[in-house]
């Protein structure tokens, strides 16, 4: 009972993180013209040049290599959370498209975009995803520090 109540909380938080960070995609970088690094990054370029094709859909394209490539290397129960976590990112990238910029101001988006980010990614990789890094049977990902949080 424990366990599944673990995993539960585990697949709020990275929901939570994943929509963080489209949130943060859709409000301050795309309007913004920031790419930031990554299969993110690149969607958003790809999506400027094409706009037809959705900033998730490309997204979810793009990493479908590297899921084949992740599950031979890392395999098990870490595969799972990343799939998990890829596939819901570019669902909610896509929902919250419709969001209005706050802001177009490249520092401020800069700013505030990156501290969106940061945020959820600490939820995906930090709170949930460090649980599932120790469960992976070849040890992939080795954190000092399981968890982080908010001051205040």
């Amino acid at each position: 009972m424990l366990k599944s109540s673990k995993k539960i909380s585990d697949y709020i938080i990275m929901a939570l993180g994943c929509f963080l960070y489209a949130v943060s995609v859709n409000l301050f970088f795309r309007d913004a013209h920031i790419a930031p690094g990554g299969v993110t990054g690149l969607s958003l370029i790809i999506n400027h040049i094409i706009p037809p094709l959705s900033v998730g859909t490309l997204m979810f394209l793009i990493n479908i290599p590297l899921f084949i490539l992740g599950f031979k290397k890392i395999g098990g129960e870490f595969f799972k959370y990343t799939l998990y976590a890829t596939i819901l990112l570019s669902i909610m990238l896509d929902m919250t498209n419709a969001f209005p910029a706050f802001t177009t101001d490249p520092l401020l988006a800069s700013i505030y975009g990156g501290v969106l980010t940061a945020r959820g990614w600490v939820s995906c990789f930090c709170e949930a995803g460090v649980r599932a890094a120790r469960i992976s049977r070849r040890g992939c990902f080795a954190f000092t520090t399981p968890r982080f949080r908010w001051a205040g």
